[in-house]
Parts: structure tokens; sequence; C-alpha cells
């Protein structure tokens, strides 16, 4: 058994309150994770080699990992063991310090989630001003090109999907950025929307996000908000839950979760720990785990298109007739396709 994403919440406490984000629902205990917890995870992650030869570690399920007051040590006893990272963050604490450290120990990749324009920043209640903000994430494109990291840069913009339909939403963030680094922001923000329609992209990745290059190693992807299983921009009462589905939860080239108190969870999406499977990893580890009757009974669930938690017939379901049978139908086909990590590539390879 070996996964693509095992995500390691460092810590659930965040220093924004995003509207696309479901922080501000999250019942559980804020916390963080102890060091010697996280090296003993990781330290069976490279022993047992848990992650396949693409795959990664995410310190991150909701939460900003660099509020973890020992981030940095966390981030280079991964690197120690050889292991990927995908550092998700909201660029608020990304000082000029930080990330030259995060291209020094070859992070693999940086995921800034950025605001349209200033108005949304200021929804999310941060704690520095949108030029503070603007100016870090500036700072990190500019080291970029002039050191080259083997490291990925990627700003992430969430948009409904009205917006994208109407190829004409001025994303005020990026281009002052774009002005910053010498690019002619006007021009490329047409080709971004033009590729909707003329796929100028450089690749689509499923779901629904479509990236573009702005300098090498340095790429804007744009997303269509998702509903967190229903708890985040729809109307939780009227999701119709589904009634067969699959997931790539607790599969080879899939994913599992460690939350930030030590319980395992099947999905980055499950903030609130509803998918909870009955161990602490402080009492079953890895090997543990991969050889326990609930572990085997949850993973054959989704084989046969049975959904074990009420948090994925929510997820695999939907607030609209037509949402429900697409969502349900495609993960059946999606997930069950031999080898359905081949299908993504070859998607990406046509797309290109």
């Amino acid at each position: 058994m070996f996964f693509s994403q095992i995500s390691i919440e460092i810590t659930n406490i965040c220093n924004f309150s995003c509207n696309f984000c479901p922080i501000g629902k999250m019942q559980r205990k804020r916390a963080y994770m102890s060091f010697e917890t996280v090296k003993r995870i990781v330290d069976e992650i490279s022993e047992l080699h848990l992650l396949s030869s693409d795959g990664h570690i995410n310190p991150y399920i909701v939460g900003e990992p660099l509020m973890h007051p020992q981030a940095d040590q966390i981030f280079k006893y991964i690197k120690s063991k050889s292991l990927k990272i995908l550092l998700n963050t909201n660029a608020s604490l990304l000082t000029s310090d930080t990330i030259k450290f995060l291209y020094d120990i070859h992070i693999d990749k940086i995921t800034i989630n950025l605001s349209k324009n200033k108005d949304e920043f200021y929804m999310r209640k941060p704690k520095l001003s949108y030029e503070e903000h603007l100016g870090n994430v500036t700072d990190a494109v500019k080291q970029h090109i002039k050191r080259n990291p083997s490291t990925e840069l990627e700003f992430l913009i969430l948009l409904h999907k009205r917006d994208i339909i109407k190829n004409s939403v001025e994303i005020q963030s990026i281009m002052q950025i774009l002005d910053q680094i010498g690019i002619e922001s006007v021009l490329f923000m047409k080709d971004v929307f033009a590729g909707f329609r003329y796929n100028f992209f450089r690749r689509i990745q499923l779901p629904f996000v479509i990236r573009k290059e702005l300098v090498p190693g340095v790429n804007l992807a744009i997303g269509v908000s998702h509903s967190w299983a229903g708890n985040i921009g729809t109307d939780y009462g009227k999701v119709k839950k589904a009634i067969i589905g699959s997931c790539n939860a607790l599969r080879k080239d899939g994913q599992i979760a460690i939350l930030a108190d030590g319980t395992y969870a099947l999905c980055c999406l499950d903030y609130e720990g509803r998918t909870r499977l009955p161990f602490k990893y402080e009492d079953c580890n890895f090997s543990k785990l991969l050889n326990s009757k609930e572990f085997k009974r949850i993973a054959s669930e989704f084989r046969r298109c049975h959904l074990p938690y009420e948090f994925c017939k929510c997820c695999r379901g939907g607030d609209t007739n037509a949402k429900w049978l697409v969502n349900q139908l495609f993960s059946c086909i999606y997930y069950n396709i031999p080898h359905y990590k081949v299908f993504r590539h070859l998607a990406n390879i046509i797309t290109r």
C-alpha cells in the first residue's frame, strides 16, 4: 500500500477566516501537533515507503501551517527523509527570511491562496494589510526569479462558477503582482480568460483547476470554489445524500489524513473529523492500521461503491438532482478505473 497524499495536520489554528474555508464552523479543539509526533509519523512513512514515487506530504487540512512554532524544523525534517512536501499557505507569515528558508531546503511546492481583490481580502479578517500581504507574495516571486529554485510556486484563486462562465472577472491581486514583476497584466489576463474557451492553459487538473505559467516555475491556478461536502456555499440541509459512490481514500495511489489530535481521517476535506477511524496514531501506527479489519472494511466499501460515512454521502451527493446523479456516477467510474492516476496524467497531456 502506498499513497499519493498523506495529510498531516500540524495545526488547525489559522489567523485568517476565509469564506471558502470551513474553519469558522469547525467544532474540533484547536491544537498544535507536537514535533515528536510529526517525527514518528514521518519516520514511519519513510521506512515503510508509504508514498508513491510522485506522492507528497501535505502539512495541512485546515489551519495555517506556518503558525506552528516549529514549522521550520518540521519541514526540514520531512525533507531530510527525501519526502516531497506540498505547502498550502495564506502567505501572511511568508516573510523574506521564511521564503528564503523554504527555497533553501528545496520544498517541492508552495501554494498561496490569493484573494481576487482588496475587498475580498478584508473579508478574510486578516491580521495584516492588503499591501503587506501582496508585498510578501511579490517578494516570493522576485526571489524565485532571482534564484530559480527547484520549488514550484503557485497562486490559487478560487472563483464562483458564474464568474468563470462569464470569462470576465477582474483579478486585482494577480494583476498588481504581474505589474510589479514587469509582466503586462492586461494582456496576460486576456490570455487567461481566453484559455477557458480555447485551452491556452499549460494543463488542466481535475477537479476544475486550470493553470497558466507566469514565469518559469511560477503558476497561476484558477479553481472553482468547492463546498467541502456541502458545508460551504450551499444549504447543507438541501444536500441530497448519495446512494452510491467511490473515493480514493485508503486506496493505492489514494490519500489518508492525520488530524492535529493524532486521529486518522479519510480525506483532506474532512475538516470536522466526521470520517475518523477508531484509532489514534499514538496507539495505532501505520503498520497496525494497514492490517486492521476496519481499514480493510472501509477500503472494500469504496471499491464496491458503498459509502461508509454520512460525510461521504454528502460529498458524493448534491443540492440539485443533476449534481446528485453526476457526482455519484462520475465517482464510481473515475475512482474504479484500473490505476486511475494514468487517466489523470493522460488528461494533463492531452490538454497541455
